[in-house]
């Protein structure tokens, strides 16, 4: 009993063995707790941050560039899935017959009892051969009078060749499926790849649009002071009998408004960290930044004809229509073999030997001849073919398809290069206008202060002024931050940006 018992539980444990495991959602839930605590942590404490710094950590940690980068893994399993035509198989087979149906003869046997054993052992060859060897050992028992071994006991191995010769002529269609689906993983690579670029190209916009903000905080801060330096200048005049009221309280509005400024510029600069901060995968909010970086750069124009050439060579676009096409002529070529009928030689050569015992039987195998060799052929003729016919058709239509595809696609890089080429040249001529606008700003407000000195100048044309220069310093970084937009813009536009930065295989 207690034997019993003991195999009940080893049957049930093998079940809970080999049960297919559930996932519960409650493993991928947040620990809120340790979220916060490390939240807390970070509070005050600071990260450098730089251009290059930031593309590496966006190659590493981005969220979307570790889902772009499985998107590919689980394409490139296709590979095998395709290969897999030419797995081997190995089949296992018993079977056991007791017959006592009644029998019009007894010659026949009104009672028969086989117990039969193969195994097999198979696969199909790239050359669209497939090969098969098997045994087989058999025992039969009969009441039958006409039985001269009763029982006998057979050895049977059989080895079998089919060999395509018409529609998979040795093993085209086979071997076109696998060149296929590389030409399939090649382009899933290169889709992933442009969704790896393009997450690292957010992540340096996030974080030139982090440096705007910042410098923009900069100016407002400096503006701020410059208005309290306006606003002592009145208090004073106003106090001395120099100022009307009406003045004073004009300057006294423009400093609240700077200070007013200054808080939406502090906003807008804790969320431009904050996505910063989402598109690299930083979990403790609460660190400042410290950039490395300014938005200013040594201006330079773009050669149009350069950029073209480079975009030629790295277009990713580009690659995948080539592997259309080059996965056309592949399938054309298939599709004109499937127009052949279906045409299988096959071959096969079996020896047996029947004995009265087992050991017998084995014994005595290789010592008599007991064969049998076979060879046929097999044809079908489709007398239509209408499906073939037009499968072929289609896959023409479509190479001519992907030919004006490759067209548009040229002409589309042609338009984009330059669309992309003209406007970094047009932000850096702004950049040069606008520098020469903050100087002349600068240099009308501090004349018109020294005409303040004397008597000579208002409130409100101070104002205006000062206004006039907060203005042109903002729109000179808009400026920069477009331009530095700009030529990563371009080097997106050309496939080139990620090259720049990253060099692993996918």
């Amino acid at each position: 009993m207690k034997k019993k018992k003991i195999k009940i539980f080893l049957f049930f444990l093998l079940i809970l063995v080999f049960l297919p495991r559930t996932y519960s959602l409650t493993e991928y839930v947040i620990d809120y707790d340790s979220l916060a605590k490390e939240i807390r942590n970070s509070e005050g404490k600071e990260i450098k941050l730089s251009f290059d710094l930031i593309s590496e950590l966006a190659l590493k940690n981005s969220l979307d560039i570790q889902i772009a980068r499985y998107d590919a893994y689980i394409e490139q399993t296709e590979l095998k899935k395709a290969e897999s035509i030419f797995d081997t198989f190995f089949e296992l087979e018993a079977d056991y017959i007791h017959d006592k149906k009644d029998a019009v003869s007894n010659l026949v046997g009104t009672k028969k009892k086989n117990i039969t054993y193969s195994a097999d052992i198979s696969k199909k060859l790239p050359s669209g051969t497939t090969v098969s060897l098997g045994v087989k050992a058999k025992k039969e028992k009969t009441n039958s009078t006409s039985a001269t071994i009763n029982p006998s006991y057979e050895s049977l191995a059989e080895v079998s060749i089919i060999q395509s010769l018409g529609r998979n002529f040795f093993g085209l269609a086979d071997r076109a499926d696998i060149k296929i689906t590389k030409l399939d993983i090649k382009n899933s690579d290169f889709s992933s790849l442009d969704k790896i670029e393009h997450s690292l190209f957010e992540a340096q916009k996030a974080y030139l649009n982090f440096l705007s903000m910042d410098q923009k905080l900069t100016i407002r801060k400096d503006m701020l002071d410059k208005a309290k330096e306006l606003y002592q200048i009145y208090k004073k005049k106003f106090s001395l009998g120099t100022a009307e009221k009406p003045e004073l309280l004009a300057i006294e509005a423009l400093v609240k408004r700077r200070i007013s400024e200054l808080e939406v510029a502090k906003l807008k600069r804790l969320k431009a960290k904050n996505n910063l901060f989402f598109l690299l995968n930083i979990s403790e909010i609460n660190k400042k930044i410290e950039a490395l970086d300014d938005l200013l750069i040594k201006i330079e124009k773009v050669d149009f004809y350069q950029a073209l050439r480079e975009a030629i060579e790295y277009r990713r676009d580009y690659q995948q229509i080539k592997n259309r096409l080059k996965k056309n002529d592949i399938q054309v070529a298939v599709k004109k073999n499937a127009l052949w009928p279906e045409i299988d030689l096959e071959a096969s050569f079996a020896r047996n030997n029947i004995e009265g015992s087992y050991s017998d039987s084995i014994d005595n195998f290789t010592k008599q001849s007991h064969d049998e060799i076979a060879v046929g052929i097999s044809v079908k003729i489709p007398l239509e073919n209408n499906e073939a016919e037009s499968e072929l058709e289609a896959v023409k239509l479509q190479g001519k398809k992907n030919l004006v595809l490759f067209k548009k696609n040229e002409r589309l890089i042609l338009k984009e290069i330059n669309d992309k080429a003209s406007d970094v040249n047009s932000y850096s001529t702004q950049v040069d206008t606008n520098q020469e606008i903050v100087e002349i700003q600068k240099e009308k407000l501090f004349l018109e202060k020294k005409r303040l000195e004397i008597g000579l100048s208002s409130a409100d044309i101070i104002i205006d002024y000062h206004q006039d220069l907060l203005e042109a310093r903002l729109s000179l970084v808009n400026s920069l931050f477009k331009y530095r937009l700009g030529l990563i813009g371009l080097d997106l536009a050309k496939n080139s940006l990620l090259d720049k930065y990253w060099d692993e295989p996918l």
